[in-house]
């Protein structure tokens, strides 16, 4: 969970029996309702993590400078085909990045 507010209530209701929300941001607010009482029926867990240290942070620059990670890409799309980019990822089936790949 990465936007808070907005999207809070349908991550929630999202989460199955034994799941998990991570959250590592709240783009969109931080004050969110917490329904205890399906909390602990349904077995599930919120816990909230930076994604790392600085440090860390630092680290995998690094390493991505030296072409040392790289981002796993579903599919491109020109820019001129955004709107079928949209498309394709309303349908939820990539396994990766979308990206729109945009002329220099």
């Amino acid at each position: 969970e990465t936007v808070g507010e907005a999207t809070w209530k349908d991550s929630m209701v999202a989460l199955a029996n034994g799941g998990r929300v991570v959250v590592f941001g709240a783009t969109s607010g931080t004050e969110v309702t917490i329904d205890l009482a399906s909390l602990f029926l349904h077995w599930q867990s919120i816990i909230g993590t930076t994604m790392g240290s600085r440090e860390e942070f630092q680290d995998m620059l690094a390493l991505t400078e030296k072409h040392q990670i790289h981002p796993v890409i579903d599919r491109a799309f020109p820019l001129a085909e955004g709107v079928e980019a949209m498309r394709y990822l309303d349908g939820a089936s990539q396994m990766g990045n979308v990206v729109l790949d945009i002329p220099s």
